[in-house]
């Protein structure tokens, strides 16, 4: 036979062996590369986090410096915040004072004063003999010298079903309500055919903004009961409460929150039947025109 041998098709194993060595050790070195970049953000990390521990805790040393100041602030603050509402409280209590105060004072050249609704107007009326005839029906007493003024509106009523009413100015205030009550004692002989007269006081126009809105009230249900004695407006807020004068729409605004008037004012705040108004025809309480005037009363002897 001859002395030929046959070769292996497979690769050298010595040089196989030594690729794959090579192949491994440059994983390696690339694991070892990336291990060491990892080590550096690692401690780029550390680094950056010491840093901002370090300006967390000089914050915290700042904050803790300037909290004191921010408290003594803001306590302060609040002393000036309460200062400003007890301030503020006292003008709201002056205002309302102030209030009560034009109110009132603007009936007080109406306290000898009422007016009769629903009388037609006839040419060439003659007031006093129409008030005359009133208090005729109305059994009381009276003379020309009980009466310092009588005319009638000629601006239109608030209510366009009724004619203009008639404003009485009395000598004394004690004539004014008596004609007042009798009126209404007698109302059912109050008719100058084919109406209806009403007779009530005469409010001012402050007084009678204040009135309306109370009535306003009592239709919404808020109030049982609303009347006016002598000018003086009234409330009642249950059945059996205790009156309480209305001096501004203020006291409108919360009435359980106001004192009863019987144990502030000494003045009888009963209602009777002669308090209620009849039947709202005002449209003003401002004397501007008159239709015709009684003169002037004559002098009374001293």
């Amino acid at each position: 036979m001859g002395g030929n041998e046959k070769k292996s098709d497979c690769p050298d194993g010595g040089s196989a062996g030594q690729d794959l060595a090579n192949l491994v050790l440059t994983k390696l070195e690339n694991i070892s590369i990336d291990i060491k970049n990892m080590d550096s953000k690692i401690t780029n990390l550390e680094t950056n986090n010491q840093s901002l521990q370090a300006n967390i805790i000089e914050l915290k040393a700042d904050f803790n410096k300037i909290v004191p100041k921010l408290q003594k602030d803001l306590n302060s603050c609040k002393k000036d915040l309460f200062v400003l509402k007890k301030e503020n409280n006292i003008l709201k209590n002056e205002i309302i004072e102030m209030k009560r105060d034009l109110i009132e004072n603007s009936q007080v050249r109406f306290q000898n004063v009422l007016k009769i609704d629903n009388i037609p107007i006839v040419e060439g009326e003659n007031l006093f003999s129409i008030l005359k005839d009133i208090a005729d029906k109305v059994g009381m007493d009276l003379s020309s010298e009980m009466i310092d003024d009588i005319y009638r509106l000629r601006i239109p009523n608030r209510n366009n079903n009724f004619p203009p009413a008639i404003i009485v100015k009395f000598v004394r205030n004690s004539a004014k309500k008596n004609f007042i009550i009798n009126a209404k004692q007698k109302r059912s002989s109050l008719i100058i055919s084919p109406n209806q007269v009403f007779v009530n006081e005469f409010l001012s126009p402050l007084k009678l903004s204040l009135f309306r809105r109370a009535r306003q009230l009592k239709l919404e249900g808020k109030l049982k009961q609303v009347w006016t004695k002598n000018g003086i407006i009234l409330m009642r807020k249950e059945e059996n409460s205790q009156p309480t004068i209305i001096r501004t729409h203020e006291d409108l605004a919360d009435p359980d929150e106001k004192f009863p008037a019987s144990q502030s004012e000494n003045i009888d705040v009963t209602p009777t039947e002669t308090d209620i108004e009849d039947i709202e025809t005002d449209s003003s309480s401002v004397r501007t025109t008159r239709s015709q005037s009684t003169n002037k009363r004559k002098p009374r002897s001293t």
